[in-house]
């Protein structure tokens, strides 16, 4: 995936699961999952890659105990877990 598709499809995967957190609603099942990722420009094999190589970013709230790089390793590796289920 070349640089530019990566960073819309990062910009796209983090408005969707932004929305998600907010509103309390961001699904573990992985056929939830790919339906609400259905209109990014990535595959789920694309996806699960950069979850896996911690490229996603995470809204955060700002009274999280966890680092913001910690935070992000670790909903990394959920979704990619939650993906690959």
């Amino acid at each position: 995936m070349d640089s530019k598709r990566e960073k819309k499809v990062i910009q796209d995967i983090f408005a969707i699961t932004s929305q998600c957190l907010l509103c309390g609603e961001l699904p573990t099942d992985k056929q939830k999952l790919v339906k609400l990722f259905q209109r990014v420009e990535a595959t789920e094999e694309e996806i699960i890659k950069l979850a896996k190589d911690n490229k996603l970013t995470w809204l955060r709230d700002i009274h999280c105990h966890e680092s913001e790089k910690e935070y992000n390793k670790n909903m990394n590796l959920s979704l990619a877990h939650y993906l690959t289920k």
